[in-house]
């Protein structure tokens, strides 16, 4: 559970009036999120968000999904689908070539994704550490998912509007276009995104301007800074 950021919004819109979870944020940052249809649970206290002493703050911050959905019907908010789907879904084109790992420099800070043949999983590994989660019992799994989609975007800074207070953040502009990479199965297809506005979908063709397909299930998106870049091996 983390912290709310100007970009959420710009990404969330277009699910239909979510819910979105965060741990607080700057009230400017709080009010923008609000101003496009998105529902807010803050931190709540245990069951539903709690804190492990086996880490330190902020990095310690859990949520039970299952139990925030409860709080999120006892609030009323909405829970209708999405209108559509994010991008078009469907089988890896038979064009992709092979990837084992992938590298994603984030100012500095690099990300690297393993594809693990057997568990037919991304692995996911940052600060020279493998990327885990609390299961239910209380114990960390290694975080991985069967499809990573990595759009490269332009970086700028957010600052509070005229005469509010607060400070300036980091943000990433999720409209527009750039390049795109779709992992799954092993292999990558790399192309181009577009998105005309906050409320519509991502379009990913290739080269040819040929739709992209992203298999269906779990699936990690990063943002690419512009200015840092991703490289992966075959």
């Amino acid at each position: 559970m983390r912290s709310g950021r100007p970009t959420d919004p710009t990404l969330l819109a277009a699910f239909n009036e979510p819910t979105f979870v965060i741990s607080g944020a700057q009230p400017w940052v709080t009010s923008l999120i609000v101003s496009k249809a998105v529902k807010l649970v803050g931190e709540t206290g245990p069951p539903a968000t709690f804190r492990s002493s086996e880490r330190s703050a902020p990095h310690n911050l859990y949520v039970n999904t299952e139990l925030l959905r409860e709080v999120s019907d006892d609030r009323e908010y909405p829970d209708e689908p999405p209108t559509g789907p994010i991008w078009e879904f469907g089988p890896i084109s038979d064009d992709a070539e092979p990837a084992s790992s992938v590298e994603i420099d984030f100012s500095g800070n690099t990300v690297t994704w393993t594809w693990d043949e057997d568990l037919g999983l991304w692995l996911k590994t940052a600060y020279d550490r493998e990327t885990t989660y609390r299961s239910e019992d209380g114990t960390e799994e290694r975080l991985g998912v069967p499809v990573l989609v990595a759009l490269y975007v332009e970086q700028y800074t957010a600052r509070p509007p005229a005469g509010v207070s607060g400070s300036s953040l980091p943000a990433s502009r999720t409209t527009g276009s750039g390049k795109a990479f779709v992992f799954a199965d092993g292999r990558v297809i790399e192309g181009t995104w577009d998105r005309d506005s906050e409320l519509e979908w991502f379009t990913l063709t290739d080269s040819d301007g040929e739709t992209i397909l992203a298999p269906p299930g779990k699936s990690w998106v990063s943002l690419v800074p512009s200015s840092g870049g991703l490289t992966f091996e075959n």
